[in-house]
């Protein structure tokens, strides 16, 4: 499915860069790599709200769920993709939350585990959630997922659960599993 031309007064959002990594709007073209890569038993059960298996008419409505969302609240959730070739490796985003906080989460395909890609766009999005002026993100991991507890932790996050978090539900795990919290306090920019 192919998305509609913008308008011409419509702004696109501006993709993010780092050195080997361009994070840039999700499009409905995405659908088949996110519905087969997120819907991985190994991704799935890691990420608290994708199914396994996940329908690919499932990933349209993601995508058309954080667009408007983007235009509603201000939700920045990008595809992370290789900047040589503009493969696919995952998604990055930041969600706003009624306390101020903005919760940060974000997965990628199990080809992509293990060389760095997380936490290159992770502290990508902090850069441009400092730039926008947000100070407070918070993010979390299941307990028995050290690589993301890795990721935070050198992207500067702490925990803030005290040892035991509350369990979340997981649709990847189709129940509920116990999960760590952590926060990150950024000083944003000055002028």
């Amino acid at each position: 499915m192919r998305d509609h031309p913008r308008q011409s007064g419509d702004a696109e959002p501006a993709a993010l860069t780092t050195q080997r990594l361009a994070l840039r709007p999700l499009a409905l073209d995405d659908a088949p790599f996110l519905a087969r890569e997120g819907g991985r038993p190994e991704v799935a059960r890691n990420v608290a709200r994708i199914p396994s298996p996940c329908p690919e008419l499932g990933s349209e409505l993601f995508v058309l769920a954080m667009r408007a969302a983007e235009g509603l609240r201000g939700d920045r959730v990008r595809m992370i993709t290789r900047r040589s070739d503009g493969a696919p490796l995952g998604v990055i985003g930041l969600h706003p939350h009624r306390d101020g906080a903005w919760e940060l989460g974000y997965w990628l395909a199990v080809s992509a585990w293990g060389r760095g890609y997380a936490t290159e766009a992770g502290a990508a999005v902090i850069a441009d959630a400092r730039a926008r002026g947000v100070d407070r993100l918070t993010a979390g991991h299941f307990s028995d997922n050290p690589a993301s507890a890795r990721v935070l932790a050198k992207l500067g996050f702490v925990y803030t659960d005290g040892g035991a978090g509350p369990d979340l539900f997981s649709m990847g795990r189709m129940g509920r599993t116990s999960h760590r919290a952590m926060a990150l306090h950024i000083k944003p920019l000055t002028r």
